[in-house]
């Protein structure tokens, strides 16, 4: 997350000088692809090249002490489906962090 930050931090500054809407889309956009990158990481990764790393996952949260009884019938298949829904739900998380990094570059 930490990068994330900091690019997009250096994408606002280095737009040009204007209103918030201006510094707010660099942020965004730059959010955007490196969030895509991720996801396409994580769907690489836990669906195609290991999908055993899903069941390694699973026992590791089941093993916690504190949760372990919430993620014993979680649903964690990666599938394209779901990695593409997951990627579109953290854009809202996405864009709520571009307003908040577009209004310290701005300021």
């Amino acid at each position: 997350m930490i990068l994330y930050l900091v690019f997009m931090y250096r994408a606002v500054k280095s737009a040009a000088p204007g209103d918030f809407r201006s510094a707010l889309q660099p942020a965004f956009l730059t959010f955007v692809v490196a969030n895509a990158l991720f996801y396409l990481f994580y769907y690489l990764l836990f669906g195609v090249f290991d999908p055993g790393l899903v069941d390694l996952q699973r026992e590791t949260m089941v093993s916690d002490p504190r949760f372990g009884q919430a993620f014993e019938n979680y649903d964690l298949k990666v599938t394209l489906g779901n990695t593409f829904f997951r990627y579109c739900y953290s854009l809202i998380g996405g864009f709520i962090l571009s307003l908040g990094v577009a209004a310290a570059g701005r300021r």
